[in-house]
């Protein structure tokens, strides 16, 4: 990897090159780690925590820079000409410049990254899943680095986007990962979903039921149903945040069709009731 580093005055950071290309593509659409020889800036790092009421909601009418956005928790509905986008915690959303899209969110916190991209810009807005924690940790790293703008920031706030770059890279092109690509996309989509169903899930990828659960637990260390009981507790604390919802309708609208299992699996993973979370 060549790296060349030019100072860019206007945003007080420095244009990164790199000329290696890397595969990855997500529904035959180009991404940024397919870019090659791709030149940007950082133009600011945001930390977001927004505490609104039910189905709070945001228009953008196309901001000049791309956005790549990390969500440590809540949920969110991103309608983007029509297609709905739903980054979930361990996913993260790729945004181009002068993309126009509305937004409906709930109890949500993030971590953004701006950029300004000044050759071979991302063309497509995008949900990238990524259960590796320590593109997690990159983020609140960078986040830290970037806010207290000690000497030489910019070089180690530029390291750690690159590093965040190729670990979502090799969590999404492995053979594993392209294997079972429909089949996650599926999950992420429908997770909250009552009907929601592993078997027409795990069909999705044309393989065995026993082939495809254990390269699930390869890939993510425990089963699909903790798995999806995961995603529904994230968004389920979300939605107890809000203090306007019954622990019946929380439990219904994260998946759960009976309200003492979730409450079963809201204690086991989170060690609270939750009754005693609100």
């Amino acid at each position: 990897m060549n790296l060349v580093l030019t100072r860019h005055y206007e945003f007080d950071t420095m244009i990164l090159r790199f000329n290696e290309k890397t595969v990855y593509r997500m529904g035959g659409k180009i991404m940024l780690f397919d870019m090659k020889d791709t030149e940007f800036s950082i133009v600011d790092v945001l930390k977001l925590e927004r505490y609104e009421n039910m189905n709070a909601s945001t228009v953008c009418n196309g901001r000049p820079i791309s956005v790549l956005s990390c969500r440590f928790s809540g949920s969110t509905e991103i309608n983007v000409d029509g297609k709905i986008l739903k980054p979930a915690v361990n996913q993260y959303f790729l945004c181009p410049a002068y993309t126009k899209y509305t937004q409906v969110y709930h109890t949500e916190e993030l971590i953004a990254i701006h950029l300004e991209f000044s050759k071979n810009p991302p063309q497509k807005p995008e949900v990238i899943p990524c259960m590796l924690p320590e593109v997690r940790e990159n983020f609140s790293k960078l986040y830290t680095y970037w806010s207290q703008k000690k000497p030489g920031y910019l070089y180690k706030c530029k390291s750690i986007v690159y590093n965040i770059l190729y670990l979502l890279c090799k969590a999404n092109q492995n053979d594993a990962n392209i294997k079972i690509k429909k089949s996650m996309d599926y999950l992420y989509t429908n997770f909250r979903q009552t009907d929601f169903s592993i078997e027409k899930m795990i069909g999705l990828s044309y393989l065995s039921q026993a082939y495809f659960r254990r390269i699930f637990f390869k890939q993510y260390g425990c089963s699909i149903v903790d798995f999806v009981n995961r995603l529904r507790i994230e968004y389920a604390k979300s939605l107890l945040e809000s203090k306007e919802l019954r622990i019946k309708e929380i439990a219904s609208m994260a998946g759960f069709k009976d309200e003492k299992y979730f409450s079963q699996v809201f204690k086991k993973l989170t060690g609270y009731t939750p009754t005693e979370y609100c």
